[in-house]
């Protein structure tokens, strides 16, 4: 098998094999946190008042703790409309969305220093199989109007980390100000919705056919085997309510 044939494999591990059995790996007992991230791209505090952001851009962070071994991770974020009806179409990322090219994916965030997948020893031709955003799939990935921000994402081996350290996994940059949020026809790119907030929260769950993981995060570690961090509470969901 090639080397990159190797990494592809292990891609696929994370978000299909991963879902097939418990925790059983090398970084056992991890939790994953969910952010707003401040403007030095480091996650705000963990405090009620930074559940919700009014900023753009905003930028979304997703960090693990208790890692000992990291080759690679499955994150799984569904977003919905606070008031219940469909996704706003300002918040429609896909291709061919209406906000299309308005949201940036950087694997492993933008502080080198607490990246997982680049901190010494580093993670090795790191391969994203997932690195975006999908909405009105017709199948079971964004069901009832939801839409979903998926990273699947390993390397060709695993690197020892300090578990006492939390550690970036994704940051998701996503610029509103940069649409006509009110849908002007005259506009240059017209995207009705802005005005609407959102809900933000991990939801592991592909496959749909597996067990539903809820608020967790798979991660890879060099043996590829593969553990599940749970969100505590608190660190559950994020909303933009601008």
């Amino acid at each position: 098998m090639t080397k990159f044939l190797k990494i592809s494999a292990a891609v696929a591990l994370v978000s299909v094999a991963a879902a097939s059995f418990a925790s059983a790996g090398l970084n056992a007992g991890g939790t994953g946190q969910l952010y707003w991230a401040g403007s030095t791209n480091a996650p705000l505090l963990p405090v009620a008042s930074n559940r919700n952001s009014v900023a753009t851009p905003a930028k979304i962070l997703v960090t693990a703790k208790g890692l000992n071994n990291f080759r690679g991770c499955d994150v799984q974020l569904v977003i919905n409309a606070l008031d219940g009806g469909a996704l706003p179409a300002a918040w429609q990322f896909q291709l061919g969305g209406c906000a299309e090219g308005f949201a940036s994916f950087d694997v492993g965030g933008k502080v080198a220093t607490k990246n997982a997948f680049n901190v010494a020893p580093s993670v090795l031709g790191v391969v994203p199989s997932q690195n975006s955003f999908n909405y009105g799939t017709g199948d079971c990935r964004t069901p009832h109007g939801v839409g979903l921000f998926w990273l699947s994402a390993a390397g060709a081996n695993g690197g020892t980390r300090n578990p006492a350290t939390e550690y970036n996994l994704w940051m998701i940059t996503v610029d509103l100000t940069a649409l006509d949020l009110v849908g002007d026809p005259t506009g240059a790119t017209p995207c009705e919705g802005g005005q609407r907030g959102v809900c933000i929260n991990p939801n592991f769950r592909i496959p749909c056919n597996d067990v539903q993981r809820g608020a967790a995060v798979a991660i890879l570690d060099g043996n590829l085997d593969v553990d599940y961090f749970a969100f505590p509470n608190g660190l559950q969901f994020t909303t933009w309510n601008g």
